[in-house]
């Protein structure tokens, strides 16, 4: 094929890819605003904080179990033999040991919770945001958050983060979209 030839066919490509990139529709939404106005998010929280609570009271009577059994030891000291000193040493360590592993599970049993619930949130948002992507002819929407490092540069004309905060006033709560 000669120069010539080669230079009008890449020509004609860039001009098509050139023209094909023109013609999809690009918005743009803010993820995290969205999380941070569901009225879904408060429940969310508050579910999470009661569990949290409710992890704190138990770790709280492990710890005056613990507590209770340390003070004992101390106070017969004088008076129990070695062979009790040492099995109420073991049964201090046992619980000590015990409430570790308590303290570990559960931060991470309230990280995946946590993580859980905000799935849920975010699959009301997705759902939405395809929705409003489907009516107003986009053919992508990127996430703007601050944390989503990914996207350098919009426009705030194309932002349909309020489009789809409309559309989610009028869907049911994200609990149901599982």
């Amino acid at each position: 094929m000669s120069a010539t030839l080669k230079n009008v066919l890449l020509l004609v490509i860039t001009f098509f890819c050139f023209s094909f990139a023109h013609a999809q529709k690009i918005a743009h939404c803010n993820i995290d605003s969205l999380l941070n106005v569901m009225p879904e998010r408060k429940i969310a929280d508050s579910i999470l904080q009661r569990y949290v609570a409710y992890v704190q009271e138990r770790y709280k009577k492990m710890q005056n179990e613990y507590d209770t059994l340390s003070n004992k030891l101390t106070a017969n000291a004088q008076v129990w033999s070695k062979e009790i000193i040492t099995q109420k040493q073991k049964e201090l360590q046992v619980k000590q040991n015990d409430m570790q592993a308590f303290q570990t599970d559960e931060q991470m049993n309230i990280a995946s919770r946590r993580e859980k619930l905000i799935m849920q949130l975010q699959k009301k948002i997705l759902l939405a945001i395809s929705m409003v992507a489907k009516e107003n002819g986009y053919t992508l929407i990127l996430n703007t958050a601050m944390d989503n490092k990914q996207v350098l540069y919009y426009d705030l004309s194309n932002n349909v983060t309020k489009k789809v905060k409309n559309k989610m006033d009028y869907m049911q709560p994200a609990w149901v979209h599982e």
